[in-house]
């Protein structure tokens, strides 16, 4: 039989892959060998491809960072290159770049049960015609969860005949000049509210249009405690003070907005209200018809939102669209609106594992149907992991939790003197399994979620709901039940 390529292939070399990466040469069983497949030309995943203007981290950089590399700077949120660039360095400096093989794009994966390994399937250096083929024991995902290639298609009527221009911030033009130009931001969230004040001395006129508000807080770029503690402790120790004091204050909000909403909707009211000029109302602009973190708050960096409006530069718009016609946006309210330009930031198309087709044996794996054994596999499928992030905490929280699990499940097999493992779940006990689901904010791009990702359920089958305790179950916790070691 033909010798394995990889022990390990991890696809992706965005934040979850690199810290797959570091974990694994640094926490993984001794003289394995990995590579990071990688479709694009640079490391950053999401930092590499998103650059609409001031494009930042939408959770606090000093989580999103790597534990094992800690942000050095003080400020709380951190601008799109300074992350990529962080990245490229951290990758440097542990030898992980060494191990990247850019411009191979794997667009399937098939469980061989003769040869007990993956077979992939990876298109080089743009060639769409003639693919490499490795074998792989293990797979990790570090693909995240949304389309590369393709944005959300917004259900905007008429959008089709607008005779400007239509950007979506996935696929921001980097020479596009919008100065001097009228724009329409679509979208309410975190992409639309880091957009409108990034461009609002540059345009004649930026206008926010959103169907329904979301949660905005004036966050300062560097608090008051980063600035204590970086003063009174050495730079790594403040780090890690601060990295768990976000943690906690992250997780007590949340917990104070389910037994306390009312009282936190005042307290955000009271902040946009200080904020805000007296031409723009809270209600309805910034008073949502939910409770606060029903879906995740935005943070708007040193109050930006809201110089930008006090400048007149920009303004918030709280309507239905009509529809779009060559040159305008027609409101149901009747009022008319005329753009040079529309950023349609609505949300990103959710994709399992970058649209890779899995196979077990030439049998297509449906995804949906099955569920997550410790947030991290997927159920008779074998070694293959990935990455759910939690929607209440940074996205490397949920990489970090998900590369333990895959450690710890590769040394069991080692020491099992085995070859593979699979999560295994009776047809009784599925049936009879409580459902829980992976995402329960209710953003309008995440209605579809539950007909693309797996299933959560109760157990060892439960989502990652809180990076504390998942942590402790990743690191120390059960990863026998349910578990086939073959």
């Amino acid at each position: 039989m033909k010798k394995i390529d990889f022990d390990v292939a991890i696809i992706g070399a965005g934040v979850a892959g690199i810290n797959a990466a570091y974990r694994f040469q640094s926490e993984g069983p001794k003289g394995m060998t990995y590579a990071v497949l990688e479709g694009r030309d640079a490391i950053g995943g999401t930092w590499d491809l998103f650059k609409y203007p001031g494009i930042r981290s939408d959770s606090d950089i000093f989580t999103f960072g790597f534990e094992w590399n800690p942000w050095e700077k003080q400020e709380t949120l951190a601008m799109g290159p300074e992350i990529k660039e962080y990245m490229e360095r951290s990758a440097a400096d542990n030898g992980i770049d060494k191990h990247i093989r850019f411009r191979h794009r794997v667009t399937a994966a098939n469980w061989s049960p003769k040869k007990k390994c993956w077979e992939l399937t990876v298109y080089a250096n743009g060639d769409t015609e003639h693919p490499i083929f490795y074998t792989t024991r293990f797979i990790y995902l570090g693909t995240g969860y949304y389309d590369y290639e393709e944005p959300l298609q917004s259900m905007i009527p008429g959008i089709e005949k607008f005779q400007g221009k239509i950007i979506h911030p996935q696929f921001w033009p980097s020479d596009y000049d919008y100065k001097r130009k009228e724009m329409v931001v679509i979208g309410s969230g975190a992409t639309a509210i880091t957009i409108v004040p990034s461009v609002a001395e540059k345009v004649k006129h930026v206008t926010m249009l959103q169907r329904s508000p979301t949660y905005v807080m004036p966050l300062p770029n560097r608090g008051l405690m980063v600035v204590f503690l970086f003063k009174l402790f050495p730079r790594r120790m403040a780090h890690w003070i601060n990295r768990w004091v976000w943690i906690i204050q992250v997780y007590a909000l949340i917990q104070l907005c389910g037994v306390a909403p009312r009282l936190v909707r005042r307290y955000v009211r009271y902040e946009n209200e200080k904020h805000l000029p007296p031409c723009v109302s809270w209600n309805p602009h910034f008073n949502p018809r939910y409770n606060p973190w029903e879906q995740r708050m935005c943070a708007s960096m040193d109050g930006d939102l809201f110089a930008a409006l006090r400048s007149g530069k920009a303004s918030v718009v709280t309507d239905t669209i009509d529809t779009v016609t060559e040159r305008s946006i027609k409101l149901k309210s009747g009022q008319d609106l005329h753009p040079d330009v529309i950023v349609t930031a609505t949300g990103l198309r959710l994709l399992f594992g970058g649209g890779i087709r899995f196979t077990n044996d030439g049998e297509d794996i449906t995804v949906p149907n099955r569920f997550l054994w410790r947030a991290g596999m997927l159920q008779d499928t074998p070694n293959l992991f990935f990455t759910v992030g939690f929607e209440n905490a940074s996205w490397t929280l949920g990489c970090d939790c998900a590369v333990y699990v895959m450690i710890r499940v590769i040394k069991q097999i080692e020491e099992a003197n085995g070859t593979f493992a699979y999560p295994y779940m009776t047809r009784e006990r599925a049936e009879t399994m409580t459902l829980q689901p992976h995402f329960t904010l209710q953003a309008s791009y995440l209605k579809g979620a539950y007909e693309k990702m797996p299933k959560g359920g109760t157990g060892v089958w439960a989502p990652r709901d809180n990076y504390m305790t998942g942590l402790l179950q990743a690191k120390y916790g059960d990863v026998k039940t349910d578990l086939v070691i073959k």
